[in-house]
């Protein structure tokens, strides 16, 4: 079964860590979450971590509580983060076994209510650690050694499709001990979720908009690198050290692949064509409107015109300026109400000022999905 929301997502978790919290023979269900490379598999289970932080546990009787995610990434040698090691008692002339005991919840410095041990590259994990993990979902202990009251678990992998050396679970974890599902990136859903509220790059977040497809591909073929979630959000960071174009152009290929990037910088550079952001500001009602002379450029012209527009606003080095923002809100309700709700929330959500307009509170009169800004993202 497929998963792309992180409401969906996180009753899934929910469920299964608090059944785990609550102990028992034959409660604790663990969830393994399958998907492609790079789709941001790590990034949700924090994410659920911080809103689980603000839910609480039935199971421990905590109404807010603290959250840590634990990420340990298996590989086919020996992990001693997993099954610890062995060494030499010289007085009882006897091996005496050690476990690192995060892997147990009970990590140095770390002050949680709830650790959450992610396991990370299920699939490629060798023999030995896969008998010791089993040791510790079934038993809720590694020789001898519990886990801490805390202490829940998840695994993630790829799938052997995926082409990164991954394997099957044994079915004597499958069977009755971890519940699988397909972990599937939702455009929509990392945009509003997790590219917004993590400031994500404006431009990044409008190319992506307007072309789903861009966020993932997955070319098992292909030696190029694929756009992935967690690439977009590493071209952001490089792109706000303003490099070059010629930098620009090689670390983005890196990221998302050449390909993908080649679609988002043809995006972004029709900014070349569309009005300026200062005559924007200057006469808001008479501004040229991508698509009034050749509608082609509608669509794709209104989304950059949108975009350049939020980058400047979360870009100034000053406040925005009342009658800025209302010359703004102004030209954005000329655009088609599609990229007037883009173009409203991207502004308030970088700029208190806009936020705060009478402008910007009688377009979301206007428009419903605007409605719900003030409660759900500022």
């Amino acid at each position: 079964m497929e998963v792309r929301t992180d409401e969906t997502l996180f009753e899934i978790l929910d469920a299964c860590f608090e059944t785990q919290l609550e102990g028992g023979t034959g409660k604790a269900t663990v969830p393994c979450a399958y998907g492609k490379p790079g789709i941001g598999k790590t990034q949700r289970v924090v994410q659920y971590a911080k809103w689980k932080a603000k839910q609480g546990s039935k199971a421990l009787g905590i109404k807010k509580m603290k959250t840590h995610v634990h990420t340990i990434i298996l590989g086919q040698g020996a992990n001693l983060d997993i099954g610890g090691a062995w060494a030499p008692n010289f007085d009882t002339q006897e091996l005496t076994h050690f476990i690192i005991r995060d892997i147990l919840g009970f990590i140095d410095g770390v002050d949680a209510d709830m650790v959450i041990v992610h396991l990370d590259e299920a699939g490629n994990a060798g023999q030995e650690n896969l008998i010791a993990i089993q040791s510790a979902l079934e038993d809720s202990m590694i020789r001898g050694k519990m886990k801490s009251k805390g202490c829940v678990y998840c695994l993630s992998s790829n799938r052997p499709e995926d082409g990164t050396g991954a394997k099957k679970l044994p079915k004597s974890m499958t069977d009755g001990r971890i519940v699988s599902f397909d972990l599937v990136p939702d455009p929509n859903q990392w945009l509003e979720d997790f590219a917004e509220p993590n400031g994500i790059d404006v431009r990044i977040r409008a190319a992506i908009a307007w072309r789903g497809s861009l966020l993932h591909q997955h070319d098992v073929k292909s030696r190029d690198p694929d756009p992935t979630p967690r690439g977009w959000e590493k071209l952001s960071h490089l792109l706000a050290r303003k490099l070059s174009p010629s930098a620009t152009d090689v670390l983005a290929s890196g990221c998302v692949g050449e390909g993908a990037w080649r679609e988002a910088k043809g995006f972004i550079q029709l900014s070349d064509d569309l009005p300026e952001y200062l005559d924007i500001l200057a006469d808001p009602e008479s501004a040229h409107i991508p698509g009034t002379i050749d509608k082609r450029n509608g669509p794709s012209g209104q989304w950059a015109v949108v975009t350049n527009i939020a980058y400047e606003v979360g870009n100034l080095n000053r406040k925005l300026y009342y009658e800025e923002a209302e010359a703004i809100a102004i030209y954005l309700d000329r655009l088609d109400d599609e990229y007037t709700v883009f173009g409203a929330r991207e502004c308030a959500a970088v700029s208190k000022e806009f936020a705060n307009t009478k402008k910007f509170g009688e377009l979301k009169v206007k428009h419903s999905p605007l409605q719900v800004f003030n409660s759900k993202n500022r």
